[in-house]
């Protein structure tokens, strides 16, 4: 999974990124439901930044997706670096 926070453009203008919460969320409960642990791991063993335009009620099918995704990612073990050590 990514470990960036941010995209640096032309004339090193900065631009937010992340995972994008779906592309996680999705997996994460359809794996861990059928009784799977989830690993995540990125480069240099950073916490994995949520893209926060992925956390908004569009991209997740109105304000009860969205909600969902986002209790999910809070919830998940493997998002948390605390839990990685």
């Amino acid at each position: 999974m990514t470990g960036a926070d941010h995209w640096t453009l032309a004339g090193n203008v900065e631009r937010h990124t992340g995972y994008w919460a779906g592309e996680f969320a999705t997996p994460y409960r359809v794996f861990t439901e059928a009784g799977h642990d989830v690993v995540v791991a990125t480069p240099g063993g950073v916490q994995p930044p949520v893209d926060r335009a992925s956390l908004a009620p569009v991209p997740n099918g109105g304000e009860e997706g969205a909600r969902k995704v986002a209790a999910t990612i809070k919830s998940a073990p493997p998002l948390d670096k605390r839990s990685r050590g």
